[in-house]
């Protein structure tokens, strides 16, 4: 009976899983190219999440999640702890390479704004 229980659960998971990320890869291009375009203007890439500190993180309980601020699933990861060390730490590295991207993206997209005639004061 749990056996039959914990592979529903497990199945329900991997089955959310692909779905999820699925639709998540056309936001994921649109960061990249963005992202590219931000480094071939002159801007400065954003560090504000170290990868490797998020992968290093998930081996406790949530805390790749909780650490690159996604509190839902650092919460349903520490009711899952020790299993969800499978995919918290590769998620919690990437989640943190795509909010470095998306903060880089928006500081090129402030500076660019901040460059234009029409935002110059003159005296």
């Amino acid at each position: 009976m749990l056996k039959s229980i914990i592979a529903a659960v497990l199945s329900i998971l991997l089955f959310t899983a692909s779905v999820t990320s699925s639709f998540a890869y056309d936001l994921d291009d649109k960061l990249d190219v963005d992202f590219l375009k931000a480094k071939e203007a002159g801007c400065a890439e954003i560090k504000i999440k170290d990868p490797h500190a998020a992968a290093a993180f998930a081996f406790l309980p949530g805390g790749g999640s909780f650490y690159t601020g996604q509190i839902g699933l650092g919460v349903l990861d520490l009711l899952l702890w020790p299993i969800s060390i499978l995919w918290d730490a590769p998620t919690s590295a990437s989640r943190a390479i795509k909010k470095n991207k998306l903060a880089t993206v928006e500081m090129c997209k402030d500076k660019k704004n901040d460059e234009k005639p029409e935002n110059k004061v003159s005296l």
